[in-house]
């Protein structure tokens, strides 16, 4: 299960880039993507499984706190994407 959701948001993400940006990623952020998705939902799954103490909002913003800033650019707006997590460019709503 863990490997299809893994594929699913690498799937995902990247879609989201080729949309936003009109162009498929380049190899290096193609790594960026993967890697973060494959630590997220690591990291994840380690919170839902061993982590009590926690919190979900806490939890979400170390992740954001993680992503690598050439994704952050992409997905988020503003001039200074890392201040501002809720400026979101996609919707998925």
């Amino acid at each position: 299960m863990w490997l299809h959701m893994l594929e699913y948001f690498v799937r995902r993400y990247t879609a989201i880039y080729e949309e936003l940006r009109g162009e498929a990623p380049d190899a290096r952020t193609a790594y960026a993507i993967r890697l973060y998705c494959y630590g997220t939902l690591g990291m994840t799954r380690e919170w839902l499984l061993q982590d009590d103490k926690t919190p979900a909002e806490e939890a979400v913003r170390m992740m954001f706190d993680a992503m690598p800033e050439t994704l952050k650019r992409t997905f988020f707006k503003g001039d200074d994407a890392s201040a501002n997590p809720h400026g979101a460019r996609y919707s998925d709503s």
